[in-house]
């Protein structure tokens, strides 16, 4: 606290520092069992607005501002040099490292540089002539990215056109960013003979009927992973042909009016009151001027082949069902088709076709369940009861975050010899490590419109993280950066919102403790890693924690203040009673959330700095 400094226009005039270090000492203390960082988080709201409030944000965005503010709060330089920044222009790295640390040092030195900062190597590389540009820059913390597939499986089942080939469930790959039309390429490609993406028509089934239609230039992200996706081959028209496709042609067909309707098809009880349908819907592509007869029969040869007649059950020479066409129009009920010989005359799209079946008939004829004739694809088999998520490593993790990637169009270097803008190749390397290493899971994802958090299962060390494969600087006069586990800060919950837990490990008799709000608990080391680990903080096994200022950790006050002091605690139970009890009414107060958080994390000795920091603006129930 004698280093803090009032006068850096970067930082926030000694406020930040001052309310932490006021907030370690009553987390230390033992007079209170939990403590409610109201100071502290009015002063990250003064100088962080979006920090206002009661709302939940994340916490690693929390605990990268409180590092930056404390260090400008806390920063030995008082007077910044100007320094300018140097191309490596083909020099050593050790000297070029060296130099862009030495002018980091000259401006910015502070405990947090001291413990928390390393320096990260940035190689980019030109495509066309292969120069090299070599930068140094300083990190506060690793956000690394959790390796997944850019593909989903969507689970469908295909119906062929011809009725004496059985349908199939099929598990098809496609980009998550792709569309539907670019599943019904997919799904083409492995059934293959000459089956064309166009003649396909994808539904969701749902309670017994069409919910919806997936259209071709819809997002396969729409599609949701319990979605009974049903794709039917169809006669195909020229409107089935997505626009796109058709400039890419170099022979497009010439437009020509449907020859085919297409129809959904749902079964009902006949004089049913609700109007519910029953058993399997499907869909039938049949001629524009078909009669009545040829329709029935054609129905009737359709559900024979797929089941849903009953077979062995001899059919009488009457009909069995009654069809009817079924308008967009949910509250206009028109009559059955007139049977006869003139066509029928259905019309456009957007009709629906009811089999109507007398009651007794459904119980001789009809047959619900029409899944006994239908076949598996392995592909389809391997994703049954798995929810596809991959274990995966910190080093796995690490490794991607060190891997080689090109730059895209719209991020591009602009190379100095070529004197034009190229999509480079960039590669990250650990250069040195620090003395305690807080790393990010990367869990939420966005791309495009794809949404999503990542609840994969990041396997991590407690102890001998060995991170000597990654860190490529100079390591002769550096201790080997090999850490110990000391703090976790989980997130449960979604992309919407959640709720933050930590776990710590306390300094001096090294058991795990649970920290839920105002809950402190031990903890069983095996439940440190889970799925909902989010932030990793460890310290490098020479680094030893700092003395213990025991007089903060007094049981009793001095007896001139105790009776003021306990006065002073019975208003302090009473706010806290107060907001726990309004907290667990109605999940409103977010500020006995921090408060637990706080107190929890702060209580355990050694993870009161970073873990118990990230979580005051947490709102349990926050958006």
């Amino acid at each position: 606290i004698k280093e803090v400094n009032h006068t850096n226009p970067l930082g926030m005039k000694g406020e930040m520092a001052s309310a932490y270090s006021n907030l370690l000492i009553e987390l230390w203390s033992v007079r209170t069992s939990v403590a409610t960082p109201r100071d502290f988080k009015n002063v990250i709201s003064k100088y962080a607005p979006q920090f206002t409030g009661y709302a939940q944000h994340d916490s690693h965005e929390l605990l990268a501002f409180l590092l930056d503010g404390l260090h400008e709060d806390l920063n030995r330089i008082k007077k910044k040099p100007y320094v300018e920044q140097k191309d490596s222009n083909g020099r050593p790295d050790d000297e070029v490292a060296a130099e862009a640390w030495n002018d980091y040092r000259s401006r910015n030195d502070s405990i947090i540089v001291d413990f928390f900062q390393g320096q990260l190597k940035s190689r980019l590389k030109c495509p066309i002539n292969e120069r090299v540009s070599n930068q140094f820059d300083p990190f506060m913390y690793l956000s690394v990215p959790i390796p997944i597939k850019t593909t989903r499986t969507v689970i469908v089942t295909f119906y062929p056109i011809n009725t004496e080939i059985a349908p199939k469930k099929y598990g098809v790959d496609v980009v998550k960013t792709g569309t539907v039309w670019d599943l019904k390429v997919s799904l083409s490609n492995i059934i293959g003979g000459g089956l064309l993406p166009q003649s396909l028509v994808s539904l969701d089934v749902f309670c017994c009927r069409f919910h919806r239609e997936f259209k071709n230039n819809e997002d396969v992200g729409d599609i949701r992973d319990n979605d009974n996706v049903a794709v039917y081959e169809v006669v195909h028209c020229y409107d089935d042909i997505p626009k796109f496709i058709l400039n890419r042609m170099q022979n497009p067909p010439e437009y020509a009016p449907p020859s085919h309707l297409r129809l959904p098809v749902l079964i009902r009880e006949q004089d049913s009151v609700s109007r519910t349908s029953i058993g399997i819907p499907f869909v039938v592509s049949v001629e524009k001027d078909i009669t009545y007869r040829e329709l029935y029969n054609y129905i009737l040869k359709y559900m024979k082949a797929r089941l849903h007649i009953k077979p062995n059950v001899e059919l009488p020479q009457q009909d069995i069902f009654k069809l009817r066409v079924e308008s967009q129009n949910y509250y206009y009920n028109p009559p059955p088709i007139v049977d006869n010989d003139a066509p029928l005359g259905i019309g456009e799209r957007g009709n629906t076709l009811i089999v109507e079946f007398p009651k007794h008939n459904i119980q001789t004829y009809y047959q619900q369940d029409t899944e006994e004739g239908l076949e598996v694809d392995p592909s389809a088999k391997r994703n049954y009861g798995s929810t596809g998520k991959d274990t995966l490593s910190l080093y796995d993790c690490l490794n991607l975050f060190s891997c080689e990637e090109q730059l895209s169009a719209d991020d591009a270097w602009y190379c100095p010899e070529c004197k034009e803008f190229r999509q480079a190749h960039k590669k990250f390397d650990i250069w040195s490590a620090p003395q305690i290493l807080v790393v990010q899971l990367k869990r939420f994802s966005l791309v495009r419109t794809w949404r999503e958090r990542l609840d994969n299962l990041i396997t991590f060390p407690l102890d001998n993280l060995d991170l000597r494969k990654f860190v490529i600087g100079p390591s002769k006069d550096e201790e080997p950066p090999i850490y110990d586990l000391y703090a976790v800060s989980n997130h449960y919950g979604n992309m919407g919102g959640g709720h933050y837990t930590a776990y710590a490990r306390h300094r001096t008799n090294n058991k795990w403790y649970k920290y839920d709000d105002s809950s402190v608990s031990e903890a069983n080391p095996s439940d440190i890693v889970s799925s909902a680990a989010y932030v990793l903080f460890y310290r490098r096994k020479d680094v030893s924690w700092g003395p213990f200022d025991t007089s903060l950790d007094r049981v009793a006050p001095p007896e001139e203040e105790k009776e003021d002091d306990d006065d002073d605690d019975d208003e302090s139970d009473d706010e806290v009673m107060t907001d726990t009890k309004s907290e667990a009414t109605d999940g409103a107060n977010g500020e006995a959330d921090a408060a637990g958080n706080i107190g929890a994390a702060g209580a355990d000795g050694g993870a009161a700095g970073p873990t118990g920091a990230d979580t005051p603006a947490h709102s349990r129930d926050g958006a």
